[in-house]
């Protein structure tokens, strides 16, 4: 502005120069004759107007110049101003309710690491703040807005991690009972806190903080002034105070020697500051968790111990809470799996000591799937809470229980005499859940299976005890649920390696990754080209390798993990057809094996549906095989779950069709399109005429009923040309390929 004001001076100055130019000029020509015969009286008149026109633009040009100077009164006074807050460390601030926007002084700006006004609002200051006063501020804010609270103290935390002490000094602006704006200034007395000379006045401003402020003398300990929010935590009046120590004030487990030593620091002048977390008793005997900031300082000419008392009672709320979270089951409020082995391990400590015997019950509910699955996963939730009651019930005072996930619980007996103890207790819990329980307007009976290890006879370390008694609780299973077994090296060696397989099968089930589909070919007998794969699955046993199907498949048929199993199994297999079908393969078919458990009525096939969904695959891209002896039993519920499959753009396929019991009658009833030819009539077709009867009549009639046939067990160039000759359709066998990873098959089909 400066600047343009001195531009318009010597514009006007110029004009005015050119305006007397001017009418000079004009009295020239239209007065000649009356100056010739008037000299006189033209040139007062000229002398006149030059004189009026000096004056104006004198005094204009005097006008611009004490504008001029006033702007730099103005500028030096800015300049004196910002001095005056860099010099005082005195910053202003204002929010604007109307516009929700922070303002404030450059000043602040670079104080606080800012870099531009945009960057400054109350998420900003909140990460300035120190993490301990975050809640102090936010209360306090809102005690401003409220007209409750005028000036607070609060720390901040700087970009190099130093800490400074802010005093904040506030006003609220109404207009027609309405905030319409906060203003405000912000001292930084941090070197008040820390300079001896200056604490008199440190003590005067800290009265009204809503932190607790002490001052005692570092000799006698006597208090000399505490602070309104000190004295209002404590219940105390001035007067009584002053004639107490903090010893009075602090955890009576605090005496006066330890008090001194924990102080020397600052009475030696060795360090500048203590901190100590411990507990302020009240006038009337209560307790709340404190942290204290210990300086040394002056006072009175006295030397003293300043203390800055932070109430840590919400922090530790939040910690206990934490902490519960990190060792309960949230669904049960039980300990869960990370407090179970931390209990096991000092039990385990002391009953080695001390030569004392404890007991693991493993526990799992027999028929809870059936439950989550018929009421949904909120109502098993809740089902879930009632049975952990009822278990609690069934124990002992000193009895551990744990909930390890899912429909699994663990109770540990500790100090055992004798194993009727361990017996009595495990009744009780299978008697307590086989009855009935009435929940949301229905009778429910679950039951549950029990495994017992016994420290130190079964074992000596946690993992093996676990372990044992899970073993145990499969064996109550298989025994048809609803009992208890102790683990005994007596099981024989077979049991206990099933018992072991099927536990570690479930484990990698629920992992997914050790699961794995491979794909065996089958070629168009005709056009030699891929039509599809049958998806066979493997088991990466993380210790003994890969297992063969034979020996888990029929562990898994025994329990429900087939169920989990070729869900699995479906998803992988969907998830490589849409990766395949990506990359330009469209013209083939994967076929998964479906055990007679997953397909029993409309709602597994919906389940069947839902999970190809899920991964995005196309249903015509997938063939579902099911074995001869889901159809013996040919209920309605089941001729409405193929009907489902069947609408939905799946094929079907009868797998190892001749092996079976099924009656004929039954492929013209469900909605087929594939007849497997099981491999074994394949072993000896060569060579024996009746065993190429059979092959030739399910052929002849599979395509009597329209179906096409699919041949297994093609090992031979031979069996190729005499099912060409049958003419059969399609053919699998390791002629062909052996089942290959996803990467192999891949390759394959490129080839063919």
């Amino acid at each position: 502005m400066k600047h343009r004001l001195i531009i318009q001076l010597i514009l006007f100055n110029f004009l005015i120069f050119l305006f007397g130019f001017y009418i000079s000029l004009y009295i020239i020509n239209d007065t000649k004759l009356i100056v010739e015969e008037n000299k006189p009286v033209f040139f007062t008149i000229s002398i006149v107007t030059t004189l009026l026109v000096n004056i104006f633009s004198l005094v204009l040009s005097r006008t611009i110049q004490n504008n001029l100077q006033l702007l730099d009164t103005v500028s030096n006074l800015n300049d004196t101003l910002k001095y005056a807050q860099k010099m005082g460390k005195i910053y202003s601030w204002e929010f604007d309710f109307k516009t929700s926007k922070i303002s404030a002084s450059e000043e602040l700006l670079s104080y606080l690491n800012i870099e531009d006004f945009s960057s400054l609002n109350v998420k900003t200051i909140l990460k300035k703040t120190h993490k301990k006063d975050r809640v102090l501020l936010i209360k306090a804010i809102k005690k401003i807005l409220a007209n409750k609270e005028k000036n607070f103290m609060f720390r901040i935390k700087q970009s190099n991690d130093e800490v400074k002490w802010l005093f904040s000094d506030n006003k609220t602006i109404f207009e027609k009972d309405k905030p319409i704006k906060i203003v405000g200034i912000l001292q930084d007395l941090t070197d008040i806190y820390q300079t001896e000379e200056s604490l008199t006045h440190l003590s005067n401003i800290l009265d009204d903080s809503l932190n607790e402020i002490q001052i005692f003398d570092s000799r006698t300990f006597s208090f000399l002034k505490v602070n309104k929010q000190s004295l209002k935590n404590l219940g105390y009046s001035q007067g009584e105070i002053l004639s107490l120590t903090p010893l009075n004030t602090l955890d009576d487990a605090i005496n006066y020697d330890q008090l001194y030593e924990i102080l020397q620091p600052l009475i030696s002048k060795q360090e500048k500051s203590v901190v100590l977390e411990t507990f302020h008793r009240t006038k009337l005997g209560g307790k709340y968790p404190v942290e204290i900031h210990f300086f040394s300082s002056r006072f009175e000419n006295k030397d003293v111990i300043a203390a800055i008392i932070l109430d840590m009672t919400e922090k530790k709320k939040n910690e206990e809470k934490l902490n519960f979270l990190a060792f309960h089951d949230q669904l049960t409020g039980l300990a869960n799996r990370a407090y179970l082995h931390n209990y096991l391990e000092h039990l385990t400590q002391v009953s080695k000591r001390e030569n004392l015997k404890y007991a693991i019950l493993y526990m799992d509910l027999d028929r809870f799937k059936l439950i989550n699955d018929a009421m949904g996963h909120a109502s098993g939730d809740e089902f879930l809470q009632i049975i952990a009651k009822k278990i609690k019930l069934s124990l002992r005072d000193s009895d551990f229980i744990a909930r390890l996930g899912g429909d699994e619980f663990v109770v540990v007996m500790e100090n055992i005499k004798h194993d009727k103890e361990i017996a009595l207790v495990a009744e009780n819990i299978v008697t307590s859940l086989s009855e009935k329980v009435f929940f949301k307007n229905k009778e429910i009976c679950v039951g549950c299976s029990i495994g017992i290890s016994v420290f130190p006879e079964n074992a000596q370390d946690i993992s093996t005890l676990l372990t044992n008694a899970d073993i145990a609780m499969y064996h109550s299973k298989h025994l048809g649920g609803g009992q208890f077994s102790f683990f005994s090296h007596k099981l024989t060696k077979l049991t206990k390696e099933k018992l072991q397989i099927e536990h570690d099968l479930r484990q990698s089930i629920a992992e997914e990754d050790s699961i794995i589909p491979m794909f065996q070919p089958q070629l168009n007998i005709k056009t030699r080209k891929v039509s599809g794969a049958e998806a066979l699955v493997r088991w990466k046993h993380p210790e003994q390798g890969i297992i063969s199907p034979a020996r888990f498949i029929p562990i898994a048929e025994e329990s429900s993990l087939i169920i989990q199993l070729g869900d699995l199994v479906l998803k992988k297999t969907c998830r490589e057809r849409v990766r395949l079908l990506k990359n330009g393969y469209n013209d083939f078919k994967f076929a998964v094996n479906l055990s007679g458990k997953q397909l029993q009525n409309v709602q597994d096939a919906q389940k069947i549906i839902d999970i190809v969904k899920k991964e995005e695959c196309p249903p015509e891209l997938i063939e579902l095989e099911i074995t001869e002896s889901v159809l013996m039993e040919p209920s309605k519920e089941l001729l409405d779950a193929f009907a489902l499959l069947k609408n939905a753009g799946f094929k079907l396929a009868l797998d190892d069709f001749g092996t079976g019991y099924s009656s004929l009658s039954y492929l013209k009833i469900f909605p087929l399109d594939y007849l497997k030819v099981d491999g074994s009539f394949m072993k000896d077709v060569l060579h024996s005429g009746s065993d190429q009867t059979l092959v030739k009549t399910i052929i002849n009639l599979g395509h009597g009923l329209n179906l096409e046939i699919i041949a297994e067990g093609v090992e031979l160039k031979e069996h190729i040309d005499l099912l060409e000759y049958y003419s059969c359709d399609y053919i699998q066998g390791y002629h062909i390929s052996k089942p290959l990873t996803i990467e192999d098959f891949e390759e394959f089909l490129q080839k063919n």
